[in-house]
């Protein structure tokens, strides 16, 4: 790995590590033929620890599990900041709740946010304003 890479994956490993508090939703992309529907399926990820083992690996740090625990045959589509935020998310202690699953020829687009967005929000302005 040369210096430049060595840099861009410095950045990257403390850009997870920060502390994210997301204000709104986003999308994750997945292909399967599996029917995915809201409430049949959870998001899992790769654990904080494991950060440096997955960098340059998108695609592989999310993944979805059915309510069994078992893990769905998925190809993650998701892009590189998409990922980034759910990682970030889960990482500052954010429960992903799964708002909305649209399927279109095997691709579902699951639309994400933080379960506890508000308290997030209102957190953040106590914050910056008090």
């Amino acid at each position: 790995m040369n210096h430049t890479e060595n840099d861009f994956k410095g950045r990257w490993i403390k850009t997870l590590n920060k502390t994210y508090h997301p204000v709104s939703s986003w999308v994750i992309e997945f292909h399967s033929k599996v029917d995915i529907k809201k409430d049949n399926f959870k998001i899992e990820t790769i654990c904080k620890n494991q950060i440096e083992e997955y960098f340059n690996k998108q695609g592989d740090a999310i993944w979805l599990v059915d309510n069994n625990g078992k893990k769905i045959p998925a190809l993650s589509q998701t892009g590189a900041e998409q990922e980034k935020k759910t990682l970030r998310a889960v990482f500052s202690g954010h429960e992903l709740k799964i708002l909305t699953v649209k399927n279109k020829n095997n691709t579902h687009f699951i639309k994400v946010g933080a379960k506890n967005i508000f308290f997030s929000v209102k957190k953040f302005f106590k914050i910056r304003w008090v």
